[in-house]
């Protein structure tokens, strides 16, 4: 039955495809190449999730033509799920998600991070030096400015339910902002050395941040203290990512995986992986189910979160530029690498360690990233050379 299951998840998301955080860098595609016509515009109809992927389609096709082509490397998606906000190497970039136009774009102004509001009435942009633009969506008109009291070093994490930010620096520092209400809630001297990486909490009550000197702590945003310290054995954490529920923290060292309990400090377990297996993922599924973790050239892993044992290796999920989103309902996974395109991986027929895959026959394989829009009717998959391309239910 595991064999035939496969074998029908395979050719159900195959057909219906064929149907169908750093400072930015140079672009990966610096010669455009020829682009396929998009397909006429379509709404999604339905959230994309397992039970539905079968009738997965390619709807349309994101671009810019007021400059030359360039990688997206940053975006938010609005709240409502009906706006999408991108930089790329000159332009700060709004498009409509109902129809595919474009709603604004004005020049990146350094703007090294973008992130929308909660309200979805403003979004913000994140500078080089860690200073905050606050901007309205209708018009992408500049309101106002933060400054940043750390020596911004690119490292950064938000928390959209929220939208409370925090930053880290050289110089040791990290520092959270609520953005909506202008205000700076905490300026910590987190380490000795440079934050090599932070994570902000789902309830955004902490946020994580990881040292160059291998420290790792947790931080209460209301009274600035350490709830949680540990001193890793190896490498620092070079990325973070909270449980769901807030309660546990995965740190990613260059070959290990750590997963404490933030309340008791103790180490749930450990995990071996290959060099640099943590550098570009680390996730949880909404349901705390699972961990995804990637990157150094290996193949991806797919991890039983409170158990510490690997599900599976996602094959060919390595090599350069490894991404991975969770559907909101946690059925399924999206991910891509580049020059290998994009696969939906089917959670909830998971047997013995076999996962149902497919890969979705997107225009281009020079994908650098794939994001679920938050009410999961969206997968977007976003092309070296600037283009994004949606895939949902028709």
């Amino acid at each position: 039955m595991r064999g035939i299951s496969l074998l029908l998840m395979l050719l159900m998301l195959a057909a219906c495809g064929a149907g169908g955080e750093a400072a930015p860098t140079a672009s990966i595609n610096s010669v455009p190449t020829a682009t396929p016509t998009p397909p006429p515009y379509r709404e999604p109809t339905q959230p994309l999730t397992a039970d539905t992927a079968h009738r997965i389609a390619l709807l349309g096709r994101l671009d810019n033509a007021a400059a030359p082509p360039s990688t997206l490397f940053s975006h938010s998606f609005s709240p409502d799920s009906t706006r999408l906000v991108a930089l790329n190497q000159d332009l700060l970039i709004m498009w409509n998600l109902i129809n595919g136009s474009i709603v604004f774009n004005s020049g990146r102004r350094d703007a090294a991070r973008v992130y929308y509001a909660d309200n979805k009435n403003e979004f913000y942009a994140l500078d080089s030096v860690g200073n905050i633009a606050i901007y309205e969506t209708e018009r992408g008109i500049l309101q106002s400015a933060l400054n940043s009291a750390v020596v911004f070093n690119g490292t950064a994490a938000y928390n959209d339910l929220e939208s409370r930010l925090v930053i880290g620096g050289d110089n040791g520092k990290t520092q959270v902002w609520d953005l909506v209400g202008r205000v700076s809630l905490a300026t910590i001297s987190a380490h000795i050395g440079a934050v090599v990486s932070v994570a902000i909490a789902p309830d955004a009550r902490a946020f994580a941040s990881s040292g160059l000197e291998r420290t790792l702590k947790v931080w209460d945003i209301a009274t600035r203290a350490a709830v949680f310290n540990v001193t890793l054995p190896d490498d620092p954490a070079v990325t973070l990512a909270f449980s769901p529920d807030s309660t546990q923290l995965a740190a990613g060292t260059p070959e290990t995986l750590y997963v404490y309990d933030i309340a008791s400090g103790a180490l749930r377990y450990s995990l071996t992986l290959r060099l640099d297996g943590a550098a570009d993922v680390l996730k949880w599924s909404p349901d705390g189910r699972f961990l995804v973790v990637g990157g150094g050239g290996s193949d991806a892993l797919l991890v039983w979160a409170q158990e510490g044992r690997v599900v599976a290796e996602l094959l060919g999920v390595g090599a350069l530029r490894v991404d991975a989103a969770f559907s909101p309902d946690s059925t399924l996974l999206a991910t891509s690498a580049l020059d290998r395109g994009v696969n939906l991986w089917n959670l909830s027929a998971i047997d013995d360690g076999n996962i149902p895959t497919a890969a979705l026959n997107v225009p281009s394989k020079r994908i650098t990233g794939v994001s679920f829009s938050p009410d999961g009717f969206l997968l977007a998959a976003f092309e070296a050379a600037g283009s994004v391309f949606l895939w949902g239910i028709p």
